[in-house]
């Protein structure tokens, strides 16, 4: 049963690529049942970057709708410069708008605090579709039961001790609420 369309900025794609270098568990998450993932094309080419982008880049692109039948970066020229406008978290932004508008969101996926600012403000009906990377694991091991408990709490650690920039807090705070929902094991 799919649930929706998933938007997700590159920094989700690039913690498994090239962060925590996992690329099989991006797609465990991409390959579920659960979810419709579309990208934009910026952010395509952003992940297109990473090592370990070729060695599942046919898997994943079979998998995950690009989404480009209009140059949408001009619908939030207004509150962005042109440079802000060509970055893919604002490509996340428009998608999620539109995807949301159709009744087809189920969750856009946005670590940068700039652009989860600008919905804030600016588009509020989206925030209950909005999550970080963490957050979406959690959610992939507590309501979808894509991972075990155990092994949340392992890929929740290795996120942690990586590159990505997430606070220690927020990884705390995901552990506990698995904790919570999974008391013996999900």
């Amino acid at each position: 049963m799919t649930y929706g369309s998933v938007v997700s900025d590159s920094s989700f794609y690039l913690c498994f690529l090239s962060d925590i270098k996992r690329p099989n568990v991006l797609l465990s998450i991409i390959t579920s049942p659960f979810f419709d993932f579309v990208i934009g094309p910026i952010i395509l080419r952003e992940v297109g970057k990473s090592d370990s982008f070729n060695r599942i880049a046919t898997e994943l692109k079979a998998n995950i709708r690009v989404f480009d039948y209009f140059a949408y970066g001009e619908i939030v020229r207004p509150f962005f410069s042109i440079d802000e406008v060509e970055v893919g978290e604002h490509e996340v932004v428009v998608v999620s708008y539109i995807l949301h508008s159709r009744g087809l969101l189920y969750r856009s996926i946005l670590d940068d605090d700039q652009p989860r600012r600008f919905l804030e403000r600016e588009l509020p009906a989206i925030l209950p579709n909005l999550t970080g990377t963490i957050g979406f694991v959690e959610l992939c091991t507590v309501k979808h039961k894509l991972f075990s408990k155990s092994e949340c709490i392992e890929l929740l650690e290795q996120i942690r001790t990586s590159r990505f920039r997430i606070s220690n807090r927020i990884v705390d705070e995901a552990i506990e609420r698995i904790g919570a929902a999974c008391p013996d094991n999900c």
